[in-house]
């Protein structure tokens, strides 16, 4: 009956050691799936970026603008970098990511 418990208490520990290494490996897991979202995100600003140059001075090489005409190609540049850098897709797979770390965050406990 003893030796009974005591392979128990082994099983016990051998559960929790097994629990508690299938959370790191998901926590590793989303943190690897967050650095390739955030690596992912950026690459395309940059691409965004570099093509708004290319078309910034492909404008400039074919025409001679007024310094106001300047600023408002400028500014509409600036304005859609903003914009497109608030990608919804990215948002909801972050969010859904947070989501997921909560929930393992909770299992934890």
């Amino acid at each position: 009956n003893e030796q009974i418990e005591q392979q128990k208490q082994e099983q016990l520990a051998l559960l929790r050691q097994i629990e508690e290494e299938r959370a790191r490996l998901e926590a590793d897991f989303l943190k690897i799936q967050m650095q390739t979202c955030l690596e992912e995100a950026k690459k395309k600003q940059e691409e965004e970026k570099k093509k708004e140059e290319e078309q910034h001075q492909l404008v400039q090489s074919h025409s001679v603008p007024s310094t106001d005409q300047q600023n408002k190609a400028e500014h509409k540049i600036g304005s859609t970098t903003v914009s497109e850098t608030q990608n919804p897709t990215g948002d909801s797979h972050l969010q859904m990511i947070h989501n997921y770390q909560q929930r393992l965050l909770q299992q934890n406990r």
